[in-house]
């Protein structure tokens, strides 16, 4: 028989506590926003007890009559309480995302900027967010049942609305090492600062529970509860891959089960399906298909996860089981020892091989670059030819070895000129839309000498001439919110049509053939890092953290010692084409 849920009863630690909000025409007079103190006990139904008697005697006490008017400083005192309340979750959120292995900062900082500017959008159109309406709405039953005044309610979501971008605010200061002082140059919220990290309700299957024995509470559910609290603070990405890693921890043991019967076996079986499993199939929509749980038979020869893959998505698994018992969901983490074990055969995105000469030489005498059938036809022989996006994006990998993502995301304004040196220009620039994997990205990359030679200037000029915001304006962004998604999915397709494509080759070989070149071409390990983006590899290394670096007359004497010889008539032939 389930019992009513007591959302005035809180525990911390093993203390039942009372805690009623004080309804907001009371505030003012006895000089308190909640009504708070101990139930002096450890026993939950002693505890229920006296917060049902203490709860009848509180309503009894605040009954309130319907207030026949709001007004506009009724509106912002309760916008105030509300931004409290938001600056106090917001700061749990940034405990949660500092501790959690699996969370790109720079990704976030790049979603808090963007649902930001959102936010602020909707402040000129009218059109506020769902959730900022909702929070609106639920206050304004709090403080009258009238919904006739449409021109406070409206005032209400847009005092929300800027509530909440200075939540965002906060956060991305808290991210970025940046300072909130709580000052704002809105009047309302002015000096408002977090005081404390907010207690949570007890869930209705916790009061169900005896006090010396673990909630009962589904796999299901408990997941339910963490994309709750994850999801305001993570990129579509990071949602998508939590997806699919929890749908195959419910596919294996099933959405019915209990959180707390999760046992080791569980685990390992989980283990031994992501180690066995198809690339492809595991999906963040729909169960994993039976056939694919913990085969027998792992001796196929289709193309698996790669390792990355593979503990990235265990330990995504692992996150939200340690999240479950820091919330008292379980004792302890099921099959803790457990791990992916590392298979020589299989090939994360980091371990890929460069791309051979015969490689090289098959894709620069492509359709591609000497004809093709037509724009979606690439990988057929034609007389197509032109130099978009698709016929630049590998020729710059193979001469700059930028990241793909770092590449199509170029825009207009990051080629520039210094000191007679044409380069690209990786960085933010306020711009919301980019993402940078880590600081040590963001760099200046000379355009070698071939490039410019080919015509990529030319292209840029073009391109600026005709108000394009983006160099490779042609790459559309996929529906996760990344760039490098859809032409990456391309390049496979034309690779394997083109019967170039080897298992532990990718286009972020073109990096790694980049990379090998500037050691044959005897460039010293600092600039071959500052050219590529990587951090030092020495801990302690305090050099890397001063001065600017090379000069960028240096870093173009540099890049131009990249040399691919074998490739001299592939240029030739390309340039005869267009």
């Amino acid at each position: 028989m389930s019992r009513k849920n007591m959302p005035r009863l809180y525990r911390r630690g093993n203390i039942f506590y009372f805690r009623a909000t004080v309804p907001h025409k009371w505030r003012t007079a006895i000089k308190a926003l909640e009504i708070k103190f101990s139930l002096q006990t450890e026993n939950r139904l002693l505890a229920k007890i006296r917060c049902r008697f203490l709860s009848n005697s509180f309503d009894i006490f605040f009954r309130e009559e319907n207030l026949a008017k709001i007004t506009i400083a009724q509106i912002h005192e309760v916008a105030r309480e509300y931004f409290q309340d938001e600056l106090n979750k917001a700061l749990e959120l940034v405990t949660d995302v500092i501790d959690d292995p699996l969370i790109n900062i720079d990704e976030e900082i790049f979603g808090l900027h963007k649902s930001r500017k959102k936010l602020q959008q909707t402040l000129t159109t009218g059109k506020y967010d769902e959730l900022c309406t909702h929070d609106a709405e639920l206050i304004w039953k709090e403080l009258a049942q009238e919904k006739t005044d449409l021109e406070m309610r409206d005032y209400l979501r847009r005092t929300i609305t800027k509530a909440m971008i200075l939540r965002k605010s906060y956060l991305l200061s808290e991210l970025t090492g940046t300072t909130y002082d709580g000052y704002t140059n809105d009047p309302i919220f002015n000096g408002i600062m977090p005081t404390h990290i907010p207690l949570h309700p007890m869930s209705e299957k916790e009061e169900e529970a005896d006090k010396n024995e673990q909630p009962s509470l589904l796999l299901s559910d408990a997941i339910q509860d963490y994309l709750k609290l994850k999801k305001p603070i993570w990129v579509k990405k990071t949602i998508g891959d939590n997806l699919r890693s929890l749908n195959l921890l419910t596919s294996v043991a099933g959405c019915g089960k209990n959180i707390a019967d999760i046992n080791k076996d569980d685990i390992i079986k989980v283990r031994n399906t992501l180690m066995n499993i198809p690339a492809g199939v595991l999906l963040a929509e729909k169960p994993l298909d039976k056939k694919y749980i913990d085969p027998i038979d792992n001796t196929g020869t289709f193309e698996k996860l790669s390792y990355t893959t593979q503990d990235k998505y265990f330990t995504m698994i692992r996150t939200f089981l340690k999240w479950a018992v820091d919330e008292e969901r379980i004792p302890v983490m099921p099959g803790s020892s457990i791990k992916i074990m590392k298979n020589h055969k299989t090939h994360a995105e980091g371990e890929r091989d460069p791309y051979s000469i015969p490689q090289l030489e098959k894709i620069f005498s492509s359709p591609l670059y000497t004809g093709s059938k037509s724009p979606s036809r690439r990988a057929k022989i034609g007389n197509y030819t032109k130099q978009d996006a698709y016929f630049w994006i590998p020729i710059v990998a193979l001469y700059s070895g930028m990241r793909l993502g770092e590449i199509i995301q170029l825009s207009i304004n990051d080629i520039k000129l210094e000191y007679d040196v044409w380069f690209f220009d990786i960085s933010r620039d306020d711009d919301d839309d980019k993402i940078i994997k880590t600081s040590s990205s963001i760099r200046k990359v000379p355009i070698h000498h071939q490039l410019i030679k080919l015509g990529l200037i030319e292209y840029y000029q073009q391109n600026r001439a005709a108000k394009k915001t983006r160099l490779f304006y042609e790459i559309k962004r996929s529906a996760s919110g990344g760039y490098s998604d859809n032409f990456s999915k391309w390049w496979t397709r034309y690779m394997e049509s083109t019967k170039i494509r080897t298992p532990n080759t990718a286009f972020h070989s073109f990096r790694h053939t980049f990379i090998d070149a500037l050691r044959e071409g005897n460039v010293n390990e600092g600039i071959s890092r500052s050219l590529t983006g990587h951090s030092s590899k020495r801990t302690g290394d305090v050099h890397s953290k001063y001065g600017k670096g090379a000069s960028i007359k240096r870093l173009k004497t540099e890049i131009d010692k990249v040399d691919y010889p074998f490739l001299e008539t592939h240029w030739s032939a390309i340039k005869d084409a267009l």
